[in-house]
This record gives C-alpha cells, structure tokens and sequence, in this order.
C-alpha cells in the first residue's frame, strides 16, 4: 500500500497494441522492440503526441524514472542552432520526450529531454549530459525535495531549478515524438532508423515511510476545458463547443492530425467553449498555427453584464496585445510555420495577469483592467485585409482573403486553479 506502488509500469505481459489500464492516449500503443515490451507512437506523423497516466495525488518528496530511447539525425549536432523544435534545432523530426505534471494549485512543471540528453525545466536554460552516448536508451530521473527539481540522466544530475508552489500533482502526461527519426550526419544517411519508445515508468515516494492509501485518493477536478480536437468528428465542433453567427469554424482533420479552423477564410469565426467557472486563478493555454501576415487569434474572458472582458489578441510573427495595452513584441519567442502557445495566467491579486508565449512572459495585465469572475471564454480567429491603410476584418466575397490559408488551433486548456494550501 506505500505510495510507489501507485504507479509501476515495465508493458511486460501486455498484448501489442494495447495501452495499460487507465493509460489515455490513441496515438499509442505497446510495441515489442529487441525482445523487450515498450511503448511507442503508432501515429507516422512527426509531431509530439501525449499519453496521460491514470489519476495519481503525487504529494511531497517523490522521484520519476522512466526509461526511453530518442533518434535524431545527427549524433554531433549542436541543440542551439536556431529553428522550430524545442531546444532550437532545426530538423524537426528530432525526437523529443516530455514529461508534464500538472497540480490543481498551480502551472504545470514541465520537462523535455531530446535525443542528445539536452534537458530543460520549464522556460530554464537548456543544458547538456557530459559524456552522454547517443541513441542507447536513456534512463530519466526527475527527484522534487522540498521546492528543489533535479534531473538525472542516466544517474548524473544534469539540470536543476527551485520552484516554489506546485503542491500535489494529480496529472502526469508523457509526450513523445511520432516517426522513424535517421542518424548517422547531417543528410540522415538512412542509417539505423527508428522509433522513439518509452520502457518503462516508475513513481515512489520520497517521503519518510511512504505517503498513506489515503494520499493516493484524488478528488473531483474543478471543471475545466481540456481539447485537442482528436475525438470530435471532421466538420464539426467538440461536445458542449457553440459556434458563432457565421458557423464558420470546424474540426479539420488531416491524417492523424487534428485541429479547428474556419471553413471559408474570407469570413473570419468564433467559438465559445464550454462554460467555465473562474472566478480566482487560473490558466489558460491557447496553442495556434498562424498562417501567413495579417492572421491573429483572439481570446475573451467574459462574464456578466457588468464583468469587463479581458482580451488578449496574438499575432502572425509574434505581436501580442493584452488588456488594451500597447502591443507587446514577442518575436523572440515566435516560432514560424508550428503551433505556438499563447498563455493567459492569473496568480494572486497581486500580480494580476501574465501573458506568455512559449512560456517566455511578453506581457502583464493589472487585475484591476478585468477583475472578473469569468463564465465564458471565446476564440476568435481573424484575417485582417489592409486597404487604403484601414484594416478590415472578416472580408466579404471576392476578397482576397478568400485565397488566404486559415489559421488553425491545435489545442485549447483552460483550468481553474485551487488556492495554494
């Protein structure tokens, strides 16, 4: 009954192309690799697909190992060369594995690793693993003591940082990359491709004599909204999603992928998600493709008839615009051609609200500006059209706007958050 037994998973004995019990993720399934059980994306697509474990309550000190093999193209390569994946590089189809805890009290804590054991902590400086062996399997430890994070791989401590408040998670996600990923220099030179698997994951307690069975008992989760758009049929909305006047934004689907877009560009649309109670802090995570120039994406939170609307406008080459303040410029955290994630964070009435992207902090709103509480949220999805120095919005028919690629949104999250014990 001590708290490691809550979660202990090798895929041993598990029938291939199935997924442990309460393990949610349809782009996984177990796989047999060198006679050894493991877990991989069966998806071909080279993006990062998420698999979510069972309900846990991870309380105080605890430590997760987990044990994984990556592909990349090239064993030499450095992580800093500037382009779209999340440690810089520029081949894309480099694989990634990330690990995201997500507490009811607070932000996620997020950690990814890529194929050459470069690891980072949240928005933290990315650093590397001496003498690490690439394209052998990599064995992953992330201890909490106290507020102190540290990550070992392959049992020498590579990163660590202090975060204070992040109390008991009760959600842990996984994320891996989708794909055979070549190596062997730059070009590939089809040489021993292969797809990223996880082996095995394991959490215990750090805790003097475990933590209790009690400990292990999760209670309801404060409603929130949670999308990737994967279970909704093309062509329409998920369950509880109202479109606009014009019914213009749908669910799209293209291969394994999945996201919302307008059905014609020349209109514009907008969306309301389900109703959501905010009435302290919270989070809001809004993950976007913005297509070409003069593309944005509009979120609202909204409430009664006297609440002010907080609206926060993200857009094409990084420009955000929060609360009526002057825009902001956050093209250093653009990232061209690939999702990037616009996040709305009240924490405190102190501190108002913080607008990051791609978890770099571009801008803040005091609460005053919109001090809620908040019942809806809506997205809206616009293609500006400049004319005689005017910009107009939602073009009309035989606009050139007609022939413009609509912006799409990959993911939406929206979680109320507990007060802080």
């Amino acid at each position: 009954d001590r708290f490691l037994d809550a979660l202990s998973e090798d895929f041993a004995g598990l029938e291939v192309g199935s997924r442990p019990k309460g393990w949610e993720g349809e782009a996984f399934g177990v796989q047999t690799e060198k006679d050894r059980r493991c877990l991989e994306v069966t998806k071909e697509s080279n993006e990062l697909f998420y698999v979510q474990l069972p309900a846990l309550a991870i309380k105080g000190d605890f430590a997760m190992d987990c044990e994984f093999r990556l592909g990349g193209q090239n064993a030499n390569r450095s992580p800093f060369l500037g382009g779209p994946n999340s440690f810089g590089g520029t081949n894309t189809g480099d694989h990634e594995f990330h690990l995201e805890l997500a507490s009811r009290s607070s932000t996620p804590l997020r950690v990814a690793v890529d194929h050459m054991a470069t690891v980072k902590i949240d928005a933290g400086q990315a650093k590397g693993t001496e003498g690490f062996k690439a394209f052998a399997p990599i064995r992953f430890r992330l201890t909490r003591k106290g507020d102190v994070y540290n990550v070992s791989i392959n049992d020498h401590i590579t990163v660590g940082r202090t975060i204070s408040g992040k109390g008991v998670f009760q959600t842990v996600r996984i994320g891996l990359t989708g794909g055979k990923s070549q190596y062997g220099g730059f070009g590939g030179g089809g040489v021993g491709a292969f797809l990223a698997c996880l082996y095995s994951v394991k959490i215990t307690s750090l805790e003097p004599g475990g933590a209790k069975p009690d400990d292990a008992v999760t209670t309801p989760a404060p409603l929130s909204v949670q999308e990737d758009f994967s279970k909704a049929a093309a062509g329409t909305l998920p369950d509880g999603w109202k479109g606009g006047k014009t019914a213009n934004l749908a669910v799209q689907k293209k291969g394994d992928l999945a996201d919302l877009e307008l059905v014609n560009p020349a209109l514009g649309g907008d969306v309301t998600l389900p109703k959501v109670e905010l009435k302290g802090d919270f989070y809001a995570d809004v993950s976007a493709v913005l297509t070409e120039q003069n593309t944005a994406l509009k979120v609202l939170f909204k409430g009664g008839a006297k609440t002010k609307t907080l609206a926060v406008e993200l857009d094409y080459g990084g420009g955000v615009t929060a609360g009526g303040r002057p825009k902001a410029d956050g093209s250093k955290s653009w990232i061209q051609g690939k999702p990037n994630v616009l996040r709305i964070e009240r924490s405190g009435k102190d501190n108002g609200y913080v607008i990051k992207l791609n978890d770099t902090e571009v801008g803040a709103v005091p609460l005053s500006a919109a001090p809620g509480p908040f019942t809806q949220v809506e997205l809206v999805i616009v293609i500006k059209e400049r004319s005689r120095g005017d910009v107009q919005l939602f073009g009309g028919p035989g606009s050139s706007l007609a022939k413009k690629k609509s912006p799409q949104i990959t993911s939406v999250q929206v979680v109320p958050l507990e007060e802080a014990p």
